[in-house]
């Protein structure tokens, strides 16, 4: 086995335990709440799979940008979901709820979208681009359906051992990622550094933080629906968008180093929503406990934006 392909092995795996995790924690009948909920799988269909994908056409079309970059992109917009979110902002039953069932469902469903969006991009491209559903199938599949359906199983059947194994098993997910991921930043920093200069890097950060704005504003009146799925439009799965790129220009490796350097930008930019997001979910309990009467122990989340910081300083106003 080569060193790329043991890489690859360790960031599936990773991954993988990373959904196991979320379907021990997942509660019963959470695979299929979304579609349960047509209105709001309208709603998170439309965000990712209409709306991105237009914005990511109009703006590699606007820029100037290397043809397979300009794929990457768009390949990028169309994939499934990752199982990456911040656990502080899907910890509520609702929101945990909603990103189970839409990593399923999305999951389920991109095994027919995909390979129609991978066509409709080779003829906007005036490149053939052909992605099997098998293919599709095969990467959600390892990565996605069989540890959430694992998860629950462990859930329902052993929940002694998923009390044991849980935080040991999430621990374990997050350093296999880091130490998978640090060597493939490395070995592709001088194709990412060629990148940075000539547009690239704008790209993404628009179509980070249009996905955050389209997924916010789509996602229904719950706030926690809306924070999962402003999160889900912007994130994407690196191996999909990987797929498909070259499937449209076989051996060329700026495909894969423009989807990894989305990945970490779209991490990196994403943080300051998720900060935002952890705090108004803290807001909302303390008005919760206060209008019950019960005295709040959750600790206050570390956020420094401006809105805390003109709270900071009307609090010190009032203590002068």
């Amino acid at each position: 086995m080569t060193a790329a392909a043991l890489i690859l092995l360790v960031i599936k795996v990773s991954l993988a335990l990373t959904v196991l995790v979320t379907g021990m924690r997942a509660g019963p009948g959470d695979h299929l709440w979304l579609f349960r909920r047509p209105s709001l799988l309208a709603r998170t269909l439309l965000a990712m799979n209409v709306m991105m994908p237009l914005i990511a056409v109009l703006i590699v079309s606007i820029l100037r940008l290397d043809p397979a970059v300009k794929v990457a992109l768009v390949a990028l917009s169309i994939s499934p979901v990752p199982p990456l979110f911040s656990k502080k902002v899907t910890k509520s039953r609702g929101a945990s709820s909603y990103l189970v069932g839409l990593l399923f469902a999305v999951s389920v469903l991109s095994i027919v979208l995909v390979p129609a969006a991978a066509w409709a991009i080779g003829r906007l491209f005036a490149t053939p681009v052909h992605v099997e559903s098998r293919a599709v199938l095969s990467l959600v599949g390892e990565v996605i359906l069989l540890p959430l359906v694992a998860g629950a199983l462990l859930h329902r059947f052993a929940p002694s051992v998923v009390a044991r194994a849980i935080e040991p098993t999430d621990k374990a997910a997050t350093w296999l990622l880091v130490v998978a991921v640090i060597p493939v930043l490395v070995i592709s920093w001088p194709a990412i550094r060629e990148l940075l200069g000539n547009g690239t890097l704008l790209a993404m950060l628009i179509m980070c933080f249009a996905g955050l704005a389209i997924g916010y504003y789509v996602g229904g009146p719950e706030e926690d629906n809306r924070v999962v799925l402003a999160l889900a439009t912007a994130m994407r799965h690196p191996a999909v968008a990987i797929t498909i790129g070259q499937a449209a220009f076989p051996g060329n490796e700026l495909i894969r180093s423009a989807v990894l350097m989305a990945v970490v930008v779209t991490g990196v930019a994403t943080l300051p929503f998720v900060s935002w997001a952890e705090r108004r979910q803290w807001d909302r309990r303390q008005r919760s406990m206060r209008l019950s009467g019960r005295r709040s122990t959750l600790p206050r989340p570390a956020y420094h934006g401006p809105e805390r910081r003109a709270n900071s300083a009307r609090g010190g106003d009032r203590r002068q």
